[in-house]
């Protein structure tokens, strides 16, 4: 009986001591990051000053915006291609910009479809997620949901964590034809956001002085730009498609496989279901630390994960694929 007791002991040294975690010691971000609010900012039409002016902005405070080119009205996709590859959204705004609500059913799939193939065909990178109405008009959401998995119009609406219709979400549009003309009027509807603690998308056309519709002020785009970066823990500021994708899977997202190894490492995974080639936006979970940890790491899939320490709590980012995350002691 000692020398199978000593056995046992002995295999378990080998083997490391395992435990059952709570899934109740674990949270997913509202947002990614924890933060309060999503911010989306989105530019249509492609007016060359939104590349040489919006851009460079956009890129001091590393901010990921969405463009919506006319595929019919691109003269030069260099600029696209270079936003894409720079990490912002380029996705579709059609290619002829008519009103869809006219189209037939076999129209309106073409008409997608051509501006799908024509963006995919100049920018490589283009994601092609999301759509923006010509004009605002929602046409049958029915067709546009085999193509895209958010779509936006423009009727002024702060949307709330889970928004009611993915294919019919709401923007705020800026400029001289509006009543948002400046920095202030800007910080207005983020702090309304803020309060609500849901998601508001700008739309842009024009930026200073191009020949674009309802031009809006880079002097005070600027200034909204450093209120946003000046208050970074409160809003997160991603791609319109990015805050769709990473709605939808948090509200789809389980946890699963909560393993303590000798109480130096977890191992859990984190799936939605969805498909993970469309839907590839990192989800933030939080735990607090286990007893004895000071600092940790973790890595999904031989990847690291980003990961920080704050008031007692690790945070990393996690991929809802269903592949392992490994989260060590440090």
């Amino acid at each position: 009986m000692k020398k199978l007791a000593l056995l046992m002991v002995s295999t378990a040294l080998l083997c490391g001591c395992q435990s059952k975690d709570s899934i109740e010691n674990y949270e997913i971000g509202t947002w990614q990051g924890f933060r309060t609010s999503a911010v989306s900012l989105t530019f249509d039409d492609g007016c060359q000053n939104q590349f040489d002016i919006a851009v460079p902005m956009l890129d001091e405070f590393d901010f990921k915006a969405t463009f919506y080119p006319v595929g019919q009205w691109v003269q030069n996709w260099a600029p696209l291609r270079k936003c894409a590859a720079n990490g912002h959204e380029v996705s579709s705004h059609t290619y002829h910009h008519p009103n869809l609500a006219e189209y037939s059913a076999d129209s309106l799939n073409t008409e997608l479809q051509q501006a799908i193939d024509t963006l995919r065909a100049n920018v490589p990178m283009a994601d092609c997620s999301s759509i923006a109405y010509p004009f605002c008009i929602v046409p049958d959401e029915s067709i546009v949901g085999k193509y895209h998995i958010a779509a936006r119009n423009c009727d002024g609406r702060i949307e709330p964590p889970t928004p009611a219709d993915y294919l019919n979400l709401s923007s705020f549009c800026v400029g001289t034809e509006t009543n948002i003309i400046n920095a202030i009027d800007l910080i207005g509807v983020f702090s309304r956001t803020m309060s609500e603690k849901g998601w508001c998308t700008i739309l842009f056309h024009e930026i200073d002085n191009g020949p674009g519709y309802s031009p809006f002020p880079s002097d005070e785009l600027k200034k909204a730009l450093e209120y946003l970066s000046d208050n970074d823990t409160c809003y997160w500021v991603a791609t319109f498609a990015n805050v769709a994708k990473y709605a939808q899977e948090r509200d789809k997202a389980v946890i699963r496989s909560l393993t303590l190894y000798n109480e130096d490492k977890i191992e859990l995974s984190l799936a939605c279901g969805l498909d993970p080639q469309v839907f590839n936006v990192p989800l933030t979970v939080r735990r607090a630390l286990p007893e004895g940890w000071t600092n940790a790491e973790a890595e999904q899939n031989g990847r690291d994960c980003n990961m920080y320490i704050n008031d007692g709590y690790m945070y990393f980012d996690v991929l809802p694929n269903g592949e392992t995350v490994v989260v060590k002691k440090r």
